[in-house]
């Protein structure tokens, strides 16, 4: 399992982006690994419990609870990292220079430097979150169910000592959690700082218009942006 986190922060470091089918490869599938990549991931996740962790595993119906229990959790924290990308999204929607940006031709974009994805629209941002918002409440039914049904077949001769032992269970179910979406979390906050860093441009770009250049100013000012832009990516260049 840490063979393949690391495989994953290797060839997605640098990756960015909110389309499902590229960012679910950053999700962990803990149904694919087995009973003995399992129990090493959470005793590695909560070492000084390691030893417990192991114990309590053992029971094969034991352990297909938890796992499903990790699957579930794992599910509704990622649902929960797309829903404050879009929730920022949203809120970015709000502002008047959002609209403009929607109307901006694609040379317009490209002579002033810009980056825009014209498929953000306010109607697909709102259908994302009421998508997102339907799967969180499904997944917060099938976790209460799932707990109700296993804690009702139940028979515990040591209720402390199995409360103990489900408690740092699920702890090192949150850990491993964690790190396993560290990546994936980390793709959607870059994500935001380059809409930040976007709506930010386009405010000067539109400042810019604003005051109806002629011709000839337009052009020096592209020129002197792609020189100002050209030194500060030789600058992170060498010296990050």
């Amino acid at each position: 399992m840490m063979e393949t986190l690391q495989s994953k922060r290797i060839k997605y470091d640098r990756f960015c982006t909110d389309h499902w089918k590229q960012s679910s490869k950053l999700i962990p599938n803990y149904n694919e690994l087995s009973h003995h990549q399992f129990m090493d991931l959470l005793a590695s996740s909560l070492p000084i419990y390691g030893y417990q962790i192991y114990q309590f595993l053992t029971s094969t119906n034991m352990f297909n609870f938890i796992q499903q229990h990790a699957t579930l959790l794992c599910t509704y924290f990622q649902l929960k990292i797309e829903e404050d990308y879009w929730n920022y999204l949203a809120n970015l929607s709000d502002m008047p220079l959002f609209n403009w940006l929607l109307q901006l031709s694609k040379d317009f974009m490209v002579q002033n430097s810009m980056s825009w994805d014209h498929t953000k629209t306010k109607t697909r941002i709102k259908d994302r979150q009421k998508l997102i918002a339907n799967k969180l409440e499904k997944v917060e039914i099938d976790l209460n169910v799932h707990l109700q049904q296993y804690s009702s077949s139940l028979i515990i001769e040591n209720t402390t000592y199995f409360e103990h032992l489900i408690k740092i269970t699920f702890m090192a179910i949150a850990i491993a959690i964690r790190n396993d979406l560290q990546l994936f979390y980390k793709n959607f906050e870059q994500m935001k700082i380059r809409l930040h860093f976007d709506i930010k441009d386009a405010y000067y770009v539109k400042l810019f218009y604003d005051l109806n250049p002629i011709q000839e100013q337009v052009s020096i000012s592209v020129i002197r942006y792609f020189n100002s832009y050209v030194v500060i990516s030789l600058f992170f260049f060498v010296y990050l």
